[in-house]
């Protein structure tokens, strides 16, 4: 969605991209100038995404991640393991990422404990005792603030301390 909305503002307001062997200025100066007449629900998730890798902690606070329970490299479909209550469980994950593992809050005592599983290469995350997963931070955030991504961008945006969601 978001490279898509890049393209069609580019075309809608005929800014033409420049040769692919360009100096890097050149190429930095379209995509702002495309960034700029970009609407208001619009975000570019590169941009937030390398925000979030720099503020992780600040980013799962907002989104009430509970305790860390560490970090799984996963070169494997899945890992198994022994939940708090005795029984297995089995948590499937893409091979060759680097996992975090949490709790989700809030948490009762008398609800299961959910895990988040999220990769801190791109952001892809899982819950899989509910079913739940997504390919990068802005669905994670629009689920657990449960609001559009495009609210959620802009959200995740502000709690990044930044003015928007495009550079």
């Amino acid at each position: 969605m978001p490279d898509e909305l890049f393209q069609r503002v580019a075309h809608e307001h005929n800014i033409r991209a420049p040769s692919p062997f360009c100096p890097a200025d050149e190429w930095h100066a379209y995509c702002r100038k495309v960034w700029s007449h970009y609407p208001r629900w619009g975000w570019d998730i590169a941009f937030l995404t390398e925000h979030v890798a720099l503020q992780l902690p600040r980013v799962l606070a907002a989104l009430r991640v509970g305790k860390l329970h560490g970090f799984i490299a996963s070169y494997a479909r899945a890992v198994a393991g022994r939940h708090v209550d005795g029984r297995l469980h089995l948590l499937p994950l893409e091979p060759e990422g680097r996992w975090l593992i949490a709790d989700l809050e809030p948490r009762v005592p008398a609800w299961p404990r959910h895990l988040l599983a999220l990769d801190t290469m791109g952001f892809p995350w899982r819950v899989p005792s509910l079913a739940r997963q997504g390919e990068d931070i802005v669905s994670l955030a629009a689920w657990r603030w449960e609001v559009n991504e495009a609210k959620a961008a802009y959200r995740l945006a502000r709690a990044l301390g930044l003015q928007g969601a495009v550079p």
